[in-house]
């Protein structure tokens, strides 16, 4: 499963932006669950504690998860991390979006969507 998450880890580490809303966007299969990125805070020194996310708004034609992990970061010491997974109804192809958010130990949230291209 490292060996998975590993280089997404080490290339979509997304920083929370100070902004409002960021948006991103990713191809999966039709059924699969496929991981669509990684937080691993601003300097990927981990997320601090108290840091939450949620989903926000739900896709239409599949599911969407977060997990929180320790996966190893550049310095080669396990970090707190949000990893981030969708997964479309089987048979569905086409567009789906979702939203979730990041809550920060103050309160403050950040709005993060995804737009999801399904192929065959």
């Amino acid at each position: 499963m490292w060996k998975k998450i590993l280089p997404l880890a080490t290339a979509l580490m997304f920083a929370t932006a100070t902004a409002s809303a960021q948006d991103m966007r990713a191809t999966a299969r039709s059924g699969v669950e496929t991981q669509l990125g990684v937080h691993q805070g601003k300097t990927h020194e981990g997320l601090p504690e108290g840091v939450t996310f949620r989903i926000a708004k739900r896709p239409a034609n599949g599911s969407a998860r977060i997990v929180m992990r320790k996966l190893p970061s550049p310095a080669g010491k396990p970090v707190r991390a949000a990893v981030i997974f969708y997964k479309s109804k089987k048979g569905f192809t086409g567009s789906d979006t979702f939203t979730y958010q990041r809550v920060s130990r103050s309160g403050a949230v950040d709005n993060l969507s995804w737009s999801i291209n399904v192929v065959p």
